[in-house]
């Protein structure tokens, strides 16, 4: 049931969808008229129109006639919602566009499409239990839906229920074999049990099936590091600057060895302090 104490009230519609007219962002104008008019039943939205000014009533009215159009079908009822909860999204309203969200599954209840968005909902909004029964509610509707799997594989993680979860990810490599995300997952559960060659075998797979992949081959790197496999792991570790590692200086900045006799070098840490202690032997060498 929608929480009402999250979703915009009308009055901050039409205030949101004034704002955007101000900035000349009619995206943003017409989705909040549009929720607004989703919203409100007919004799509301005639009292609203009445108070306007013509040239804009006519422009709410089209508006208010393409909702009554939506709301006689519920899948497009449900797509719209979803749509508008994605502009929210954009705009950092994650209250507004979670409602959104909720209504989307209400409109469309047997869409799996619906009930998988707003697990995704509850899942930004770190709600596991939550998520857990829409992802379980999107997989009922539709059970070869490999996402849907992995996010369920998840919700289980986070809920400390490791065998469910298990279950869950081999579900989605069933369905998707190779699926990036799952793959990774279960390598990783290897690995926490010092399964190497099981956790191998995972990444690799995923690799196999999509070669760039950087969580698999980062991965990948740890069980190749500690089993003594130094330069295909190196190799494997350099990925690690595709997820994030690397945040603050553009990957095109990285020094590989070529001569830097007119330059300066910016030598910062990267990973943990125990890391950079370590490594800072180096810096005689660097020099």
């Amino acid at each position: 049931m929608l929480d009402h104490a999250t979703s915009p009230t009308p009055d901050e519609l039409w205030d949101k969808a004034a704002e955007y007219l101000e900035a000349n962002e009619t995206e943003g104008a017409q989705k909040s008229l549009l929720h607004w008019a989703l919203l409100l039943d007919a004799e509301a939205k005639a009292a609203w129109l009445d108070r306007l000014p013509a040239q804009l009533s006519n422009a709410v009215s089209s508006i208010i006639r393409t909702a009554e159009t939506l709301s006689g079908n519920p899948n497009d009822t449900a797509l719209t919602w979803v749509s508008i909860g994605r502009t929210w999204l954009e705009r950092e309203q994650p209250e507004w566009a979670h409602a959104c969200f909720v209504n989307a599954a209400a409109a469309a209840p047997d869409n799996d499409e619906m009930h998988h968005e707003l697990g995704l909902s509850w899942h930004r909004k770190n709600e596991p239990g939550q998520a857990l029964n829409a992802f379980q509610q999107a997989a009922k509707l539709n059970p070869t839906h490999a996402g849907t799997w992995h996010n369920l594989g998840q919700c289980h993680q986070q809920l400390g229920q490791a065998g469910k979860a298990v279950e869950a990810f081999e579900q989605a490599l069933a369905i998707e074999p190779g699926h990036p995300l799952a793959g990774v997952e279960l390598g990783s559960i290897c690995l926490a049990r010092l399964d190497l060659a099981g956790a191998e075998a995972f990444f690799s797979s995923v690799i196999e099936r999509h070669p760039e992949d950087a969580a698999a081959h980062r991965n990948r790197a740890e069980v190749r590091l500690l089993q003594g496999q130094f330069q295909q792991g190196w190799i494997d570790f350099g990925y690690r600057f595709r997820t994030g590692t690397r945040e603050y200086y553009p990957p095109d900045t990285l020094w590989r060895g070529e001569s830097i006799a007119d330059k300066k070098l910016l030598v910062h840490f990267e990973q943990g302090l125990g890391d950079t202690i370590m490594f800072s032997r180096f810096l005689p060498q660097v020099r």
